[in-house]
């Protein structure tokens, strides 16, 4: 019994909401670093996720483009799947695509 309570009283904050990110991260979307203001690829995982294969790929053609040192000549499809298999095996859901999109293009050109 005394377990239970234990458990019940950890989880009580203020206002009894739990946090879904943690504090100071900024969500893909509001001022990611080294991301372009309204590139199409300021999201994160669960934005990622939502979106459909055309739009994936428009997001991996831009980020191709806007990092040409990195990634020119990476296949898009192949970026697109590094990232979407990245979000589905390890890397959390509120992490900026920015960062699977860069290890993407290493990976694809063997960076």
């Amino acid at each position: 019994m005394a377990a239970l309570t234990g458990l019940s009283a950890a989880g009580c904050g203020d206002d009894g909401q739990l946090a879904t990110t943690p504090d100071g991260a900024p969500a893909a979307g509001e001022n990611t670093p080294g991301v372009p203001p309204g590139a199409p690829y300021d999201l994160d995982g669960r934005q990622w996720g939502k979106l459909p294969q055309a739009d994936q790929f428009l997001a991996v053609t831009a980020f191709i483009n806007d990092n040409p040192d990195r990634c020119e000549g990476a296949e898009i499809g192949s970026v697109s799947f590094y990232v979407t298999d990245a979000y589905a095996n390890d890397l959390p859901p509120a992490a900026a695509a920015a960062e699977p999109l860069a290890a993407g293009c290493d990976a694809v050109l063997g960076g």
